[in-house]
């Protein structure tokens, strides 16, 4: 029994081509016979979301007559043994081991000599230990009867941190690392002198950066956020590094799990890093990429045509307004008044970061670091932080023109006292609000003492927009991880011209900023600013922009039309069913402020955030309440439904659906007012345009994507009829732990046939 699958390699440049948009298909194995069951275990555990893209082109078999769990051949072939399959889990984690080896045999060029044969064991055994140690708990058990010992062992030693594995891995230790590896190729023994075994284990610790599975370099080079959750799968946000399929999803105003598609770019972009390794070149092959992605941003958005224009890569939007309040402290001895707009709208550290001072515990590159703490090199005796609200004590939204005076009160009275300013302007909030107007920002740009950054970060703003932006002088900072539903983490700062030229003197980037960013971040143009970073790689990161790019150009693949389209009846959907749901009360939200950027009939003129008061009884839930809402919705809660509850609403109840987070919007009785929010993102438009498997015409398919979101709906008036009960019962806010078991559930299968779909532009 076995399969096969062609290989269709995806463009690294351009808007997707047709087979851009196809996934693998699913794979066949036949499960009849007396090894019919363990078959169903190796198709279920091939078509794992984050297993199934490195099936391209491998032939799976099982052979009884192994004395390992697997071999691998020519990296095409792969023979499994049955006993050590005895559960999904334990097959899970030898495929992915498998398939690991087999990659790295592939990308190889000569796998005939010794060290090339060793070293590909190594690099392949630590994808396998890592892989392991990112099953939660309770499928790690599963997997302990059928793990033997020396592969136990092998796992133990090389799953360490790469900083600290060059300390664990002796010379001694190396050959007997190989020996428990070598037979999964089908070797028993290899003539290596210690020369070789020296330049064997050498070879595999300056590889070691990518001999990880994607899933978990996605959660590196960011902070505590990124961090999932050891019983539950989810990070902070309730995202997973792995794509989930299963789950409904509009929570783009905060962040998204990565997509099937976007999670096989990334997948490539990892292959081409371990063939670059291989060449004793990880570091060349990463700059090339991370000039690729630069590259990539700026012909999206048109800046490469406005001459001069820099781009700096950011872990996250926060991490970029360090960048920011660094280039407005132009000349020495000149005093910075930082005007934030709407704190409360943007994300929780801004204002710490706004301030020149640390706003999360860890950091990308530094470690721990605590929290408000100066960022070493930045003058903070000459930064001046000044917030200018955009809603009442009651989180009421304040009139348009209230905001802009207080705006222009707090800049003049710093140019009076002979400040600068670097002056926010918030082009969609978290609740999709922008402030102050336009017209305030440009007549209070000509005085001279004002530079402007556009907190973009939410990233509803069509390319042109953002050009325009760059064309009038702002500082723009972007992420690929809101609207266009990229994996959280992947920021940058659009540099326009006239600011960009502040660096060219060789001005010295702040010593505290290597805590967040390497020399591999910023354009090649600012080697000497960049003198005191190190050459440390976030390879995280650089595969986060690649996901973020697949669906930034999936979007963009979709005509302008259509995509207008498409918003407007999702919108005109989703406003009618929230007025029409006793559960809910909507917010109001104005639409963006687009004149004097953009012609008429542009998405990004169209309301995409859509926030609403939850209702119990007659009143809004807190935001302590709405946390509650906010998880069970994402998890299955069928536990704490009563014995007669209704085949409906045990689907819904198992249904997981992922919103924006709760934001406070009042107060009532002294307690903060929450708010959800259910957003559209990037993902809806290409999705309508693009997947067949939604109906044969875009409008059916659209349909098909209202429909999810009406699910979202109905799951929180579930939620809100059942909520004493859930909480007498103590159905934990965490909800079921999600993992592999995650793919047996009936209710999802018909759910993970649309990862499936995207087969070709329309």
């Amino acid at each position: 029994m076995g399969l096969t699958s062609g290989r269709a390699p995806l463009g690294h440049s351009g808007l997707p081509t047709p087979a851009d948009f196809c996934l693998p298909p699913p794979c066949l194995i036949d499960t009849c016979g007396p090894d019919g069951c363990v078959g169903r275990l190796l198709y279920l555990a091939s078509q794992v979301p984050d297993i199934h893209p490195l099936t391209e082109g491998v032939r799976l078999c099982l052979d009884v007559s192994l004395n390992e769990p697997f071999r691998v051949r020519h990296g095409t072939s792969i023979a499994l043994q049955p006993k050590y399959l005895g559960n999904l889990c334990a097959t899970a984690l030898h495929l992915r081991h498998a398939l690991e080896l087999a990659l790295w045999q592939r990308v190889s060029e000569d796998t005939s000599t010794p060290e090339t044969v060793a070293l590909v064991s190594l690099a392949a055994g630590r994808a396998g230990a890592l892989y392991h140690d990112l099953l939660l708990a309770r499928e790690r058990a599963l997997c302990s009867s059928f793990l033997p010992k020396t592969l136990r062992h092998a796992f133990s030693v090389l799953g360490g941190e790469p900083a600290t594995l060059a300390g664990d891995l002796s010379i001694e230790t190396v050959p007997r690392l190989a020996a428990a590896l070598l037979p999964l190729q089908g070797i028993r023994d290899l003539l290596l002198d210690d020369f070789g075994w020296n330049s064997v284990r050498d070879k595999f610790l300056s590889a070691a950066e990518v001999a990880a599975p994607l899933d978990y370099l996605l959660t590196r080079g960011g902070d505590g956020r990124l961090v999932i959750n050891p019983q539950t799968g989810l990070n902070g946000y309730g995202c997973s590094p792995r794509p989930r399929p299963w789950a409904i999803t509009f929570s783009s105003s905060t962040a998204t799990s990565v997509s099937d598609l976007a999670f096989r770019q990334a997948e490539m972009v990892r292959e081409s890093l371990i063939k670059a390794a291989l060449e004793e070149d990880l570091d060349g092959g990463f700059q090339r990429e991370t000039e690729r992605v630069r590259g990539q941003l700026a012909a999206l958005y048109g800046s490469d045509s406005i001459a001069g224009t820099e781009i700096i890569l950011t872990a996250s939007g926060t991490d970029a307004e360090l960048y920011a309040l660094f280039l407005a402290l132009e000349q020495p001895g000149d005093e910075v008044v930082n005007v934030v707009v709407a704190p409360d709208e943007t994300g929780s550290g801004v204002l710490r970061a706004a301030g020149g001072r640390h706003f999360a515990p860890d950091t990308p590159f530094g470690g721990v670091v605590e929290v408000g703490a100066p960022v070493d090199g930045l003058p903070l005796d000459r930064v001046v932080l000044a917030e200018v609200g955009i809603r009442d004590d009651d989180a009421r939204l304040l009139p348009p023109d209230m905001v802009d005076r207080q705006t222009v009160e707090t800049v003049r009275k710093a140019g009076q006292r002979g400040s600068r300013v670097l002056l926010h302007y918030v082009d969609s909030s978290k609740t999709g609000v922008s402030a102050p107007t336009l017209t305030t920002i440009l007549a209070l740009q000509k005085l001279g003492y004002v530079d402007v950054v556009v907190d973009a970060c939410q990233m509803r703003l069509d390319r042109h927009c953002l050009r325009r932006y760059l064309e009038l002088g702002f500082l723009v900072l972007v992420t690929g991880s809101k609207f266009f539903t990229g994996p959280p983490f992947s920021g940058a700062v659009f540099v326009p011209p006239q600011i960009a030229r502040r660096l060219d003197d060789g001005r010295r980037l702040p010593r505290g900023f290597s805590a967040y960013t390497s020399v591999h971040e910023w354009p090649g143009r600012w080697r000497a600013a960049c003198s005191d970073l190190s050459r440390e790689r976030n390879i995280g990161l650089l595969l986060r922009w690649n996901a973020a790019l697949w669906e930034m150009r999936a979007f963009h693949a979709v005509p302008p039309a259509e995509r207008y389209r498409a918003l407007v009846s999702f919108g005109e959907a989703i406003r009618t069913a929230i007025r029409q749901s006793q559960n809910l009360e909507p917010l109001a939200c104005a639409p963006p402020e687009r004149a004097l950027t953009c012609d008429r009939g542009e998405w990004d003129q169209l309301q995409t955030i859509f926030t609403f008061k939850v209702i119990k009884e007659g009143l809004p839930l807190t935001v302590v309440q709405c946390r509650r809402v906010y998880r069970w919705l994402n998890t299955n809660i069928t536990r704490g439904l009563p014995p007669d509850a209704t085949e409906l609403e045990g689907h819904l109840a198992a249904t997981r659906c992922h919103v924006g987070q709760p934001v406070k919007v009042g107060r009532i009785g002294g307690e903060h007012i929450g708010a959800l929010r259910l957003s559209a993102g990037a993902r809806l438009v290409s999705g309508a345009a693009h997947d067949r498997s939604l109906g044969p015409q875009p409008a059916t398919r659209l349909t098909r994507e209202i429909w999810d979101a009406l699910t979202v709906l109905g799951k929180i008036s579930l939620i809100m009829k059942y909520m004493d009960r859930l909480d007498e019962q103590g159905i934990a806010a965490s909800g079921e732990p999600e993992g592999l078991s995650t793919l047996q559930d009936p209710q999802q299968n018909a759910s993970r046939q649309k990862a499936h779909a995207l087969e070709e532009i329309s």
